[in-house]
C-alpha cells in the first residue's frame, strides 16, 4: 500500500539510517481506510467520544498514513511491530531523531509535525515523516515550514 513514488526513496531512508550505524525501524507506514474506520470506531468506543479521540488519532480519510508516503520510525523493536497504537515517547532524545531531522530532505521527506509548528498542525510526533520529493523536502526544511505552511504557498485560499 505504500504510494510506487516514495518506495525507493523510503527503502533508502531506512538503509541511510542503518549504514549510519543506527537501529532504525519503520514501525507504521500505509494504513486503508477500512483498518483506520476500524480502529477509529474502537478508540471512540473506549474513550467515549469522538471528541476525546480526536485528540490522540486522525479519523479515516485525513490520517497522513491512508496517502501511502508517510512514516513512522523508531530506534525499538519491540514498538516496530505496534500497528496498532504505536506512540513512541522519548523519540526526539534520540539519537536516530536528530539524524532522520539532518538527513530526511536528501531522501525527499519532511518532519511532518515539527514540535515548533504545534499550533498550525495540531501535532507532535517527532517520529512521523512524509514523503513530498526532494526538491520540496529541502525547500521545506531549510526555510523551517511545516507542510500546512508550504502548502499556503501554492493554495492562498487554504485554511490551518
Amino acid at each position: 500500500g505504500f504510494d510506487s513514488r516514495a518506495v525507493d526513496a523510503a527503502s533508502a531512508f531506512l538503509k541511510g539510517a542503518r549504514d549510519a550505524g543506527y537501529m532504525a525501524f519503520m514501525a507504521v507506514a500505509y494504513r486503508n481506510y477500512e483498518y483506520l474506520l476500524n480502529h477509529y470506531i474502537g478508540m471512540v468506543a473506549a474513550l467515549g467520544s469522538a471528541e476525546e479521540t480526536a485528540k490522540i488519532m486522525f479519523g479515516p480519510g485525513t490520517s497522513d498514513h491512508q496517502t501511502g508516503l508517510a512514516i513512522d520510525f523508531t530506534d525499538d523493536y519491540s514498538l516496530a511491530s505496534n500497528y496498532n497504537n504505536f506512540f513512541n515517547e522519548g523519540f526526539e532524545d534520540t539519537e536516530l531523531f536528530s539524524w532522520l531531522c539532518e538527513h530526511c530532505a536528501e531522501y525527499g521527506f519532511i518532519k511532518r509535525y515539527p514540535t515548533r509548528k504545534l499550533l498550525l498542525t495540531g501535532w507532535d510526533e517527532p517520529w512521523h515523516y512524509r514523503y513530498v520529493g526532494v526538491e520540496a523536502a529541502t525547500f521545506i526544511m531549510e526555510q523551517g515550514l511545516c507542510y500546512e505552511e508550504f502548502y499556503a504557498h501554492y493554495d492562498p485560499n487554504f485554511e490551518y
